[in-house]
């Protein structure tokens, strides 16, 4: 029963991380629960919020279901890749990636009356008396400012990759959200935590070089997913009441490093 208005600084259709994903999705059935936590949790580096890990693990396979009732269409669970830490992960792998089930879940949206604007940009997050009281925001089509009264507001603005140079997250991604929340009072956590990609020849040149290059070794690598964010609990609930993250501005849940297909579980299910 409740009102629902998702603003987006974007214009329609522009990319996210989500419809660029290629549809690998973390699976784990109730006999395999247990080694899915200690290898989210081993490969953080035990940094993990395990109760965050805990309530990923054991919704994994209802959140398929969910996405299964909005049409989304999956294949049959498989072993992970030879390169992926682990023996027990498995992997859904959706046919149309990410940008199907944006598109279904949007489309589920709407049909039970949530209002989608676009160009709006957040600028603050209102809060009274030590709560959120709603959102300050920019019309960029008119270049006005608004305002959204709200007793919950939920930050789901993606990462920061974007903050570097090279990186290969789409436009967008320059961490708002964190900037929101933090301004507005809420915790952020694990901030020194970003997953870098490398190629592995370059990375062997450098191992196999014989002196220690003098470019930042960052700068052979691009910038791709925000370990660190906004802290939540196991119900997004940050430490604001009333203000809540989900997906990849939100922190605590992977540590250090997560597993592959990974981010998508964590879409679905805290999001």
């Amino acid at each position: 029963g409740a009102e629902v208005c998702v603003i987006s600084k974007m214009p329609p259709g522009a990319p996210n991380c989500t419809t660029r994903a290629w549809g690998g999705f973390t699976y784990s059935t109730d006999e395999t629960a247990d080694e899915l936590f200690a290898q989210i949790v081993e490969t953080g580096g035990f940094l993990s919020n395990q109760k965050l890990v805990q309530v990923l693990v054991e919704e994994v396979p209802r959140a398929l279901a969910a996405m299964a009732e909005l049409g989304i269409e999956m294949d049959e669970p498989m072993l992970s890749a030879p390169e992926m830490p682990g023996i027990v992960r498995w992997s859904y792998r959706g046919k149309d990636s990410g940008q199907t089930m944006t598109d279904l879940a949007r489309g589920a949206a709407e049909d039970l009356g949530a209002r989608f604007l676009c160009e709006t940009v957040a600028t603050r997050v209102l809060t009274d008396e030590g709560r959120v009281a709603g959102v300050a925001a920019v019309d960029l089509k008119e270049m006005k400012p608004v305002a959204f009264q709200a007793k919950s507001v939920v930050i789901a603005t993606g990462g920061g990759a974007r903050l570097w140079p090279r990186t290969d997250n789409p436009e967008g991604t320059t961490g708002d959200g964190m900037v929101l929340a933090y301004c507005a009072g809420a915790e952020l956590v694990d901030l020194e935590c970003v997953s870098f990609g490398f190629p592995k020849q370059r990375l062997s040149e450098v191992f196999d070089a014989p002196e220690v290059p003098c470019d930042p070794l960052l700068d052979l690598g691009h910038a791709h997913y925000f370990l660190g964010g906004v802290k939540i609990g196991p119900s997004g609930e940050t430490t604001l009441p009333g203000l809540y993250a989900a997906g990849e501005v939100s922190g605590g849940l992977f540590g250090a490093a997560r597993l592959g297909g990974s981010a998508l579980a964590d879409v679905v299910i805290f999001g």
